[in-house]
């Protein structure tokens, strides 16, 4: 077997979905080195949604023999985050299709831990879960869209201005010009807005 060490996607899933049928038949000491090797956290859950094998890593804080035998049902997570897990459990199964989502859990009123899951079939009735923390990336993600968003307004701002900088000058231009043309003394240019009378610009004097 060989295994490659790939990107959180499908293509990756795929191979360790091929070598855990060969790494739980050789021995489950090779099963737990395989799985505690990933940089993920690894839960195989059946279609009754029985927890049947549990390979933790730093993502997430438990202990396998507190969560092996019980199911997501039993109150050993949230249940808005059980219900979820369950029905994308359900679809891997029926769909045989890999199903990924997220989700996010308040540590305290300063502090929010995001976490993506891809669930994967192993076979007609055992699915396994993959659950990666990924709040580092959505900081990351966060700062770049409101980056993204100050530079937008930045350039239509700085847009608006050279819109009305050039109405300005030209205004100027034109009026300097017509000046010139007739020998006025005197002159200005106005916008009509709602019946009232705007001075832009005004040479000379006017009473």
């Amino acid at each position: 077997v060989i295994l490659m060490r790939l990107s959180q996607d499908e293509q990756h899933i795929h191979l360790l979905m091929q070598d855990i049928n060969g790494v739980r038949i050789q021995s489950d000491q090779r099963a737990k080195t395989f799985f505690t090797s990933l940089s993920d956290s690894v839960i195989i859950v059946n279609r009754d949604k029985e927890i049947v094998e549990v390979y933790p890593n730093d993502t997430i804080n438990l202990l396998p023999e507190e969560f092996i035998g019980k199911t997501l049902g039993d109150g050993l997570i949230a249940k808005d985050l059980a219900n979820e897990i369950s029905y994308y459990i359900d679809r891997t199964l029926d769909t045989e299709q890999i199903q990924a989502f997220e989700f996010h859990s308040f540590v305290d009123e300063n502090e929010t831990r995001y976490y993506d899951i891809r669930i994967a079939p192993i076979n007609k009735n055992e699915a396994l879960t993959l659950v990666r923390e990924i709040t580092a990336l959505k900081r990351v993600q966060e700062e770049l869209s409101s980056h993204i968003e100050d530079l937008t307004i930045l350039r239509q701002v700085d847009a608006e201005l050279a819109d009305k900088l050039k109405i300005e000058r030209a205004t100027q231009l034109g009026l300097d010009a017509m000046m010139r043309l007739s020998n006025a003394r005197s002159g200005f240019v106005g916008l009509l807005e709602a019946e009232h009378l705007k001075l832009i610009h005004i040479i000379g004097a006017y009473n």
